[in-house]
């Protein structure tokens, strides 16, 4: 259903806003979670400095990307099964799509492999990965829309314009010089693309100023006697920033860049499923799901930095 016009939705009057689950919760696992993208960061340097994996035979590089992999990456998708696969009302609604569909998935994977195609299988995923944080966001930033009744027109096109030029132009711009193989790890390589810098940076310029643009016509909302919708705007400028800092400031190898774009990412999927858990199973199973995840993180990572190795 279409969102309302500026014309239907009346000036609200200042209030408190409303948040998906709590002040609290919200800001930690959606929004305030952002913060691990520098933390992860931070590891990897403090790992880089030390050189104390070495005679592990493992790098600072393979290290942060066990961490986010075991921890925070194969525990999410863990979550996603246990409401596609485990949880039986949903199951139901999509049965061909969890049997049939994850079959050909998984058919598709090792043809891809047969055919030698495992590369250009690594840039799919990082940009389809990519698109995959943006989309997540995105979702986030319309729960907090409809929760606060937030459907100005002109704010609505300006969010989704500033939102999607900026996330893309931060890519465009972190592309524009790489090299044309990218080191996955060891003598894994992938054949990534430049992009012309002549389309990246005006881009990226354009989503600047459109910024400028937004947060004034937020201070002009606010003098008129509107509301701020701080969770949505929270959320934007969290996503923006740590968009901005991963692909333009950290210039991190190819597997610790994975890690900290998507570790943000993950805790806000955990943060919605477990709520979702809580109010469709309970707390006690909300639990052991989490628990679950985490043993199946620690294994599926263990195999998947062995393989690397």
């Amino acid at each position: 259903m279409a969102p309302p016009s500026a014309a239907d939705v009346p000036p609200t009057k200042k209030a408190s806003a409303r948040w998906l689950v709590s002040p609290r919760y919200d800001l930690t696992l959606f929004i305030a979670s952002g913060v691990l993208v520098f933390v992860f960061s931070g590891i990897h340097e403090l790992l880089s400095r030390s050189g104390a994996l070495g005679g592990l035979g493992v790098d600072a590089n393979l290290a942060t990307y066990f961490l986010f992999t075991a921890l925070f990456d194969h525990p999410h998708i863990f979550q996603s099964f246990s409401r596609s696969h485990l949880d039986a009302p949903e199951f139901a609604r999509h049965r061909r799509l969890h049997t049939w569909g994850l079959a050909g998935f998984v058919a598709a994977g090792f043809l891809i492999l047969a055919v030698g195609l495992e590369r250009e299988m690594i840039v799919f995923a990082a940009f389809f990965g990519t698109w995959h944080v943006t989309r997540q966001h995105w979702g986030f930033l319309r729960i907090y829309k409809a929760l606060n009744n937030d459907w100005d027109r002109w704010d609505t096109r300006l969010e989704g314009l500033l939102f999607y030029l900026g996330m893309v132009s931060i890519v465009l711009v972190g592309y524009s010089d790489v090299k044309r193989q990218i080191v996955v790890y060891g003598a894994l390589t992938a054949p990534f693309f430049r992009t012309p810098a002549w389309l990246a940076w005006p881009a990226f310029y354009t989503s600047c100023g459109l910024a400028v643009v937004y947060a004034g016509r937020q201070l002009w909302q606010l003098r008129r006697g509107r509301r701020l919708n701080a969770p949505k705007l929270l959320l934007l400028t969290s996503a923006l920033c740590t968009h901005a800092y991963v692909h333009m400031v950290a210039a991190l190898p190819f597997l610790a860049t994975e890690a900290i774009e998507t570790v943000y990412h993950d805790v806000q999927y955990q943060g919605f499923i477990r709520h979702y858990q809580r109010r469709r199973h309970g707390a006690p199973l909300a639990r052991r799901f989490l628990l679950l995840a985490l043993v199946y993180g620690l294994l599926v990572g263990l195999l998947e930095c062995w393989a690397l190795l």
